[in-house]
């Protein structure tokens, strides 16, 4: 069963305080042989970086982090990939998962929480 795509504000999930892209990852599709005279070899595994999104909210509602809880629990954590729609480039990348998924509610009316998406070749 498809998952719906990611929450961004534009697909009625809540507004970020932070969104960071982070830089492309070359070194993990990237083999490095070492030779006996000190000189190396690489090797590209893949033709792209494995890239990955930090994304911050804060002030949330119960409401607005159920929309998001909601969203990770369809994906059953990272089993599941979906689709990112990245809110300032438009720029659409299927196969996304969650990396990680820190939920902070130590206030009921006002929650928090970290999302990391990453998207491997």
């Amino acid at each position: 069963m498809p998952i719906d795509n990611y929450p961004t504000i534009q697909y009625g999930g809540p507004f970020t305080l932070k969104l960071l892209d982070l830089d492309p990852n070359w070194d993990e599709v990237t083999t490095e042989q070492i030779m006996d005279d000190g000189g190396a070899d690489y090797n590209l595994e893949g033709d792209e970086p494995i890239l990955m999104w930090e994304i911050q909210y804060d002030g949330l509602t119960e409401t607005e982090a159920k929309i998001l809880d909601d969203h990770r629990a369809l994906a059953k954590g990272k089993t599941q990939s979906f689709t990112f729609i990245h809110p300032r480039t438009g720029i659409q990348y299927t196969g996304v998962r969650y990396d990680e998924y820190q939920p902070d509610h130590s206030k009921v009316w006002i929650q928090s929480r970290a999302v990391r998406l990453i998207k491997r070749p």
